[in-house]
């Protein structure tokens, strides 16, 4: 036996033991903490009491090396998404078209259901089954495909979600940076995500109850993946790879005053650039685009209908071969960076501006744009299909964020190990507890370090940056202000080579002002009555309290029960996504018709609550496991139409086709347990698109409404939630 295989057969004993001995969910615990941890108190908490603290740092150092989970560690062991059992998936859908039909139309519903079960679904189902044995995920080409990249829409408000880093309110509040060292701070620890990842050191997210690992499959497109316009259809191409598959692009592209700008980001020893050095060269593409005429936004090019863009981007490439290389490095970029003069003053306004305030600088084909305002606030804007993103980015960056926050506010006595870690990752001194700003490196500094490399201050006119002397000396140390200057030397924008036609027509298009642009209305309040904290304190699932109050504010505004979205993660399987929940139930119904009537007693009110809440968690769970009904449905529709048979009757419906089908009045989903707001547009006129945070001590949520819809109102739909959240309230502390 060879010496290698020994030692693979103890690393895999190792391994084994790690895992049984619970040691291996303690070390990635305790990874997690490190990297995300919101305070030093839950850190402390996880650390081993018995292991001296200076030793802590390089035992976990070691025990990730050992036993830390990579990211994509179970990618290959995860089970395959699975074919639910067609009675099971017949019968809920019949569930869910009850709320919404008469006596006679659901008498009518179920003959059509028992027949396609009976007859041609029978056979749909085994076409199902069979591509199932060759597909690790069935669904996803078919859904990817015909619901996404054949879309031919704009993408702005039919494709994109956005969200942002909450400095305003409460997050930021006691902090105090200037809004211009706010944007180098969020596009570094983004990067040190994209970092993270290039290691595969982010470990694999699990079920919180189970510990079942999740797909990770998603964070593969986080960075460096873009959205090329076809005539008939999109494709998305990904350039990221990690440090074992291979380089990665290092560089970012930055929108400015109609220009574009390629900016690398990355040293060459692979790490990000800290703040400072990112801040300089930002700092450098705003005074290239100052007293200047603004550039021809390309950009705008990409909110436009999807096939006239794939035209367009090809009689661009014809052109010269400039454009195509031009294209061809916007594609591979880590993320697009884009400057926004607008100050939005709250949240709504923050998401609207993002979702539809400006299309000139925005690249929309990117998969991940920031979008930096003059105020300081950093959105994030993603394509839907990745809208697991917006979660993950702005959540993790929120707690990299919380970490500096916490460090700022801490005595230069009290500085322990892991904050000097952070000052010398993020090249902020965080000393004395003075708020951190970035200011110029004095010129003394700079002439002395010029001298050492036998250099003239003429040759390096550029300004550097740092945030105290200790960075001048860390930033000596590792040669970064060379690396800085040899790239600023380099730094213009990037030219293409349009004809004078070509360019009229780009100006026709900044005039032009999207109808639908302009009649999206958007809301962003915080409830702060309570939160998540007195929710379980009843013993009730926060997110089907939430709910609840959806479908009552909802039923309450317009005396009926809403069509109502909501997403569950499918991510337990390979390449999982979304199932939907059709949270609006006849328990839901019932507890609202309830509520409304005075003659019902309390105590009966309260009883339908929770039974509809109950029922909510139910369902959930089960499309969690593959067992909703619209994923499975949509199979057997797909495989239908490609048989080239007629359309089973269940798809022609009218409950399929208007009363469910035909779209949902609430598309709602939770998007997380932090401050991290999101929004999208709605998807039906009559509409309305809610997404909502649950706090300890408030709950967050946007509501989106069409302007022109006389049925709708994103700020009497938002009104309506707060005013049910408080009665619900009050309905529990009755007795």
């Amino acid at each position: 036996m060879s010496l290698t295989r020994v030692h693979r057969n103890a690393l895999q004993l190792l391994e084994y033991v790690a895992s049984h001995t619970g040691l291996t969910e303690a070390v990635r615990k305790l990874q997690l903490a490190q990297q995300f941890t919101a305070s030093d108190e839950e850190l402390k908490q996880l650390q081993l009491k018995w292991i001296p603290r200076r030793l802590q740092g390089w035992l976990l150092k070691k025990a990730i090396q050992m036993f830390g989970e990579r990211t994509w560690k179970y990618q290959d062991s995860l089970p395959p998404l699975p074919v639910p059992p067609l009675k099971n998936t017949l019968d809920k859908y019949l569930e869910s078209v009850k709320p919404f039909v008469t006596a006679e139309e659901y008498k009518q519903t179920e003959a059509v259901v028992r027949e396609f079960e009976e007859g041609v679904g029978q056979s749909l189902q085994q076409q199902l089954l069979e591509r199932a044995k060759v597909k690790r995920n069935w669904l996803e080409d078919w859904w990817v495909d015909l619901m996404y990249l054949q879309s031919r829409h704009s993408l702005p408000l039919a494709s994109n979600v956005v969200g942002f880093v909450p400095i305003m309110d409460h997050m930021w509040s006691a902090v105090g940076a200037e809004p211009a060292d706010r944007v180098p701070l969020f596009l570094w620890a983004a990067l040190y995500l994209w970092k993270l990842l290039r290691k595969e050191q982010i470990p694999v997210d699990k079920d919180v109850l189970t510990g079942q690992p999740f797909c990770m499959n998603q964070f593969r497109s986080m960075f460096s993946a873009h959205r090329i316009p076809g005539v008939t259809m999109d494709k998305i191409v990904s350039h990221f790879k990690t440090e074992s598959e291979g380089p990665s692009p290092t560089h970012i592209m930055v929108l400015c005053k109609g220009r574009v700008f390629k900016m690398e980001v990355i040293d060459q020893e692979g790490e990000p650039l800290t703040p400072a050095e990112l801040k300089t060269q930002l700092e450098v593409v705003k005074q290239q685009c100052e007293n200047v005429c603004e550039g021809p936004h390309i950009s705008v090019l990409t909110a436009g209908n999807r096939t006239e863009w794939a035209k367009t981007r090809e009689k661009m490439v014809e052109m010269d071969p400039v454009n195509a290389r031009n294209l061809s490095v916007i594609e591979k970029s880590i993320v697009v960076l884009a400057f926004d003069d607008a100050t939005p003053k709250d949240s709504g306004e923050v998401l609207r501006q993002v979702l539809v305030g400006s299309s000139r600088n925005r690249w929309f084909d990117h998969v991940n744009t920031g979008v930096a305002f003059k105020s300081g606030i950093f959105a994030s804007q993603v394509d839907v299909r990745f809208c697991l993103h917006i979660c993950i980015t702005l959540e993790k960056i929120l707690h990299i964020i919380r970490i500096v926050k916490e460090c700022i506010v801490v005595n230069q006595k009290d500085f322990n190990t892991r904050q000097v870690a952070i000052t010398q990752a993020t090249g902020y001194d965080f000393g004395n507890g003075q708020t951190f700003q970035i200011t110029p490196v004095s010129d003394n500094v700079i002439s002395i370090f010029l001298a050492q490399i036998g250099a003239s201050h003429n040759s390096f006119p550029m300004p550097v940056y740092s945030c105290g002397q200790y960075l001048h000396c860390l930033s000596l140390q590792r040669d970064y202000i060379v690396y800085i200057f040899s790239i600023l030397q380099q730094m213009a924008w990037w030219v293409f080579i349009i004809k004078t036609s070509f360019l009229l027509r780009l100006r026709g298009l900044h005039q032009l002002k999207s109808p639908p642009a302009s009649d999206l209305e958007l809301v962003c309040p915080s409830f702060t009555d309570y939160g998540k904290k007195f929710i379980r304190s009843f013993k009730l699932h926060p997110d089907a309290y939430m709910q609840a109050a959806l479908q009552l504010a909802y039923f309450r505004l317009h005396g009926k029960p809403a069509q109502t979205y909501e997403s569950a993660t499918l991510r337990r399987y390979y390449h999982g996504r979304l199932e939907t929940v059709r949270s609006c139930t006849m328990e839901m119904v019932s507890w609202c018709k309830a509520t409304m009537d005075n003659t019902v007693p309390i105590k009966e009110k309260k009883e339908l609550m929770m039974a509809a809440l109950k029922k909510h968690v139910q369902l959930m769970e089960e499309a969690k496991n593959m067992l909703g009904c619209d994923r499975h449905l949509f199979g057997l529709q797909v495989i239908a139409q490609g048989a080239g048979i007629p359309l089973p009757s269940i798809f022609r419906d009218a409950a399929f086709t208007k009363k469910v089908g035909g779209g949902f009045a609430l598309v709602t989903a939770l998007i997380g347990y932090t401050p991290v707001p999101g929004a999208v547009a709605p998807k039906m006129h009559n509409g309305y698109c809610i997404l909502y945070n649950i706090q300890a001590e408030r709950l967050t949520y946007s509501v989106s409404a069409w302007r022109s819809s006389k049925e709708t109102s994103a700020e009497e739909m938002s009104a309506s939630i707060q005013q049910l959240l408080r009665d619900m309230r009050q309905l529990l502390m009755t007795s």
